[in-house]
């Protein structure tokens, strides 16, 4: 009789341990994805920062090889000609301009995009520009300029670029909203299906799938903000939005059967 309870007894400890260890592996999994979530959230300021970077030291590499005259595929490719100077960021400002004024007629926000990518240029400029003084730069001769004249209002202009391009990006959320309901929709009927089918759980496909999520958000931010000349902005957001609900499709059907 003692053994039939040390058995029991035994069996029912075995169990209160897996369950609690089983309970302590999802709180750990729900704070790693909180987790995730934050340094995510902040990642997307630093991503923008540093892309912003990345296009005006372009423009400058571009304005230091291409200006003075050959004629090389990556100066054609950037549709940069000779003794173009920051006349090629000003060209790529104003078709950034008609891109938004085209494709963005109308925005969920109650404003027109184009006011309010507007708006946003006038705040930073105000905020940021005049504090350095560009107003006094922009009066001086030209004569009094100096080399570093073309350098300087290229990366100027390059800032605006990127502002627009942002703001693009934001309008745009939309379109990574509807990919993603999709994806999501349609991952959770294959997962039923693979439930009520008695089909095999496969760990390394979520976390496969759940690496996917994230690049396809930023690398679409580093690629259209840092683009070297003027693109068509569904181009790249429609194909990573795709990407997107695509991924949050293989991780809603590889997730666990049973909670």
């Amino acid at each position: 009789m003692s053994v039939i309870k040390q058995v029991i007894f035994g069996g029912q400890g075995l169990l209160m341990a897996k369950s609690e260890q089983h309970n302590q592996q999802d709180k750990a999994q729900r704070q790693g994805a909180f987790t995730k979530i934050v340094v995510f959230i902040i990642s997307l300021p630093l991503t923008v920062l540093v892309t912003m970077i990345i296009s005006i030291l372009v423009e400058w590499s571009l304005l230091y090889y291409c200006d003075d005259g050959p004629d090389s595929n990556i100066c054609q490719f950037t549709d940069f000609k000779p003794e173009m100077g920051a006349d090629h960021s000003k060209i790529m400002l104003n078709q950034e301009a008609k891109y938004i004024n085209t494709h963005f007629k109308e925005s969920i926000v109650g404003s027109t995009p184009i006011k309010l990518a507007g708006s946003s240029i006038r705040w930073f400029e105000s905020n940021i520009f005049k504090p350095l003084g560009i107003d006094g730069l922009k009066s001086q001769s030209p004569s009094a300029r100096g080399d570093a004249w073309d350098y300087l209002i290229s990366a100027y202009t390059i800032v605006k670029v990127v502002l627009l391009r942002l703001c693009v990006l934001l309008l745009s959320l939309p379109a990574y909203l509807l990919f993603a309901v999709v994806g999501i929709v349609t991952g959770l009927v294959e997962r039923d299906l693979r439930k009520f089918g008695a089909g095999r759980e496969s760990t390394d496909k979520y976390e496969l799938s759940m690496k996917l999520i994230a690049p396809s958000i930023i690398l679409c931010f580093v690629l259209y903000l840092s683009w070297p000349t003027s693109i068509n902005p569904a181009l790249i957001v429609v194909p990573f939005s795709a990407l997107f609900g695509y991924s949050l499709h293989l991780t809603a059907s590889n997730y666990k059967k049973y909670f």
